[in-house]
This record gives C-alpha cells, sequence and structure tokens, in this order.
C-alpha cells in the first residue's frame, strides 16, 4: 500500500487556494493512506480541502515529523511525495525548502521505491542568485518526478513535463449546465488591493457598463484581504452590493456562496486567476483586470484553451469593456473549453494514480 505523503500549503484567506488543493487530495487519497501537511491552517481551511476526502487521511501541523514519516516510508518503498500545487516563486526560499526533497527524491530512485508527483504548478521567476539557485534544484527535482503537469503556458515553455491545466478547474457545474449565461443579471467584481488602481475610474466604467447592459454590479470577496477595497468601490458604484466574507464564516460557507453568486452572473470581472477560473466552472463569462505586466490570467486560461478579453488596468474605460464583453459573449459555449479542459485532467488523473500506486 502506498502512503502518499501530500505538501499541501495554502494562503488561508483565499478560496482558488482551498479548490485546488481539495482536487489533489481527492486525488492522493485514492492511492493509499495520505499524509497531508497543512502546517498553521484553520480549522475550516483544513474542513474545506479534505472534504471529499475518503479513508485514512492524517493531517499535520509539524513539517518535522511530515518529513520524518516520508523519509522512513521512502526507506520501505512505500512513500509517495505530492509537491504542492498552485504558484512556486523562484527564489532562495524554495531553494533552501528543497534540498531536503530532493534528497528524499533521490533516496526514492536509489532504492527504486515510489517516484515523486508534482500537479497544477506554475513557476515564477524573480531575480537573483535565489532565482537562478531554486530554478536549478527546480530542474533536478523534474527529472527525478515521474509527473509533471504544469498549469500555465509561460512554465510548459521553460520546463519539460506536460502542459496541462489549473485543478480548479475539475470542480464547478457539468459541461451542458455552462450554456446560460447570457440571461443572468449579475455582474460580478473581484480585484485585488495590490495592483494600481484609480478607485474612481473603475468605478465610473464599471457603473457604465452595468447601466448600459442593465446588470447588477456586485462585488465579491473571494478573498480576505480584497475586503477594504469592495467595500469601498460598492460605494462609488450606486446600487452595488457586496458578497462579504465575515470572520464567523468559514470556508466551505464562502465558497458556496461565491459558487451560487457565479451561477447568477452573467460576466466576472476579475485580475484574480481563481475568481475567473471557478466563474468558468460555474457557467459565467471571465474577463481578465489585469496590468500590462501582469500576464497571470492570460497564461492560465490560454492553458486551458479559453481564447478571453482582458481588460488592461492602465488603459480601462466603458467601451473597451463593452467591446470584451461582446467579444467573450460570441465565443462559443464556454462548455466546450471547459469540457476539454477537464478531459485533460482526466488524463493526468489517470497518470498520476498509475505512478501513485506504482
Amino acid at each position: 500500500m502506498s502512503e502518499i505523503y501530500y505538501l499541501c500549503r495554502g494562503q488561508d484567506d483565499n478560496i482558488g487556494d482551498v479548490v485546488l488543493r481539495r482536487v489533489l487530495a481527492r486525488w492522493s487519497a485514492e492511492c493509499g493512506r495520505i499524509h497531508v501537511f497543512m502546517g498553521a491552517a484553520s480549522e475550516t481551511f483544513v474542513a474545506s480541502t479534505l472534504a471529499s476526502v475518503g479513508g485514512d487521511v492524517k493531517v499535520y501541523t509539524s513539517k518535522r515529523k511530515w518529513m520524518i514519516g516520508l523519509f522512513r516510508d521512502t526507506l520501505r518503498g512505500r512513500g509517495v511525495l505530492v509537491f504542492n500545487p498552485g504558484e512556486q516563486r523562484l527564489e532562495m526560499r524554495t531553494a533552501f525548502s528543497l534540498v531536503p526533497l530532493l534528497t528524499i527524491q533521490a533516496l526514492a530512485r536509489l532504492k527504486g521505491g515510489r517516484p515523486a508527483l508534482r500537479v497544477g504548478v506554475c513557476l515564477k521567476r524573480t531575480v537573483g542568485l535565489g532565482s537562478r539557485l531554486s530554478e536549478t534544484l527546480v530542474r533536478q527535482s523534474v527529472r527525478m518526478s515521474a509527473v509533471n503537469a504544469w498549469r500555465d503556458t509561460e512554465t510548459t515553455v521553460r520546463f519539460p513535463g506536460r502542459p496541462s491545466c489549473d485543478l480548479a478547474f475539475a470542480e464547478g457545474l457539468q459541461e451542458r449546465e455552462v450554456s446560460i449565461a447570457r440571461k443572468r443579471q449579475i455582474l460580478a467584481v473581484s480585484l485585488r488591493p495590490d495592483r494600481p488602481l484609480d478607485l474612481a475610474f473603475a468605478a465610473d466604467v464599471i457603473s457604465s457598463f452595468a447601466h448600459a447592459h442593465q446588470l447588477v454590479v456586485v462585488f465579491v470577496v473571494q478573498v480576505r484581504r480584497d475586503a477594504d477595497l469592495a467595500r469601498r468601490m460598492s460605494k462609488l458604484v450606486p446600487e452595488s452590493r457586496v458578497l462579504d466574507w465575515p470572520r464567523q464564516v468559514g470556508h466551505g460557507e464562502q465558497e458556496a456562496a461565491v459558487r451560487a453568486l457565479y451561477r447568477e452572473s452573467r460576466y466576472v470581472v476579475s485580475d484574480r486567476i481563481h475568481a475567473l477560473i471557478v466563474a468558468v466552472t460555474e457557467g459565467s463569462i471571465p474577463i481578465g483586470f489585469a496590468s500590462a505586466s501582469d500576464s497571470k490570467t492570460r497564461t492560465h486560461l490560454s492553458a486551458a484553451g479559453m481564447l478571453h478579453p482582458e481588460w488592461s488596468r492602465e488603459e480601462a474605460n466603458a467601451e473597451d469593456l463593452t467591446e470584451f464583453a461582446a467579444f467573450a459573449s460570441e465565443t462559443p459555449a464556454w462548455g466546450d473549453p471547459l469540457r476539454a479542459a477537464r478531459a485533460e485532467l482526466a488524463v493526468v488523473h489517470e497518470k498520476f494514480v498509475e505512478a501513485a500506486r506504482g
């Protein structure tokens, strides 16, 4: 029986980080006993991430104990290392964290044991010695991994492995249900606060677009740290409201509320990739809202075969947004690229299970 050691760390205030890690937790649990390192994650983050996991699961808050278990089961030929999905920055901290994992990968190869698996990952370059060193170590780790499936087009170009897409595409509505966005009456907006933004101008553009298309604007808090910006924007857009995330509301409850709203939304405008992905999986039409220097939304949706409009923060205007929305609305049913994305993930899932079970 395989002992699956899943490195599962995410941002505790982020619903998207739960969604993609839940998919990989479910896959891992199909292959054996699962050992999940989640650090200091909150109770509801853990519960939501492991909500669909059946069978034997052990959650670790100590990385040292998790590593000792992985080392022991690797010596026995039963340990399988599953890398953390999501974005990984190539920096010195990444290099330091990879050294013990590389040692275990080398030990597994020497002992003829189970392989390491890396799925739903994108690698983001930084600058300096840390970036170069961590990239070198990642390449060594990739060579010793049985499955490497990248979630964005940029990583696919730079590293060997399988071009794939984000694990979050596996959740949500069935494809046959994703076809009625034109009948919906909500414009959902989810914006991050750590990018330059002229609030009054953006509010005016959003308000004008919503009025022209007879849509109700709802500012969505899918990441807790976005709440203040959502409230400020709502005050500037007449008749809008906020889907907030109160402290007493857990991850599972908030995700359900966000998904329910997206199922009523014609468009979702966002610079957060998992707002756009969750929107697509709930039948809404995604419109990226990004700076010229930020390619994340474009590279992740493109990896799933989804050509989509991107509204520029620097040059935003209502006419452009209307053109982008028209382009998106005329795109063939979003259920088609979603079906293709899920078919790709099904192939990766099969390879993952085959490798993990040995």
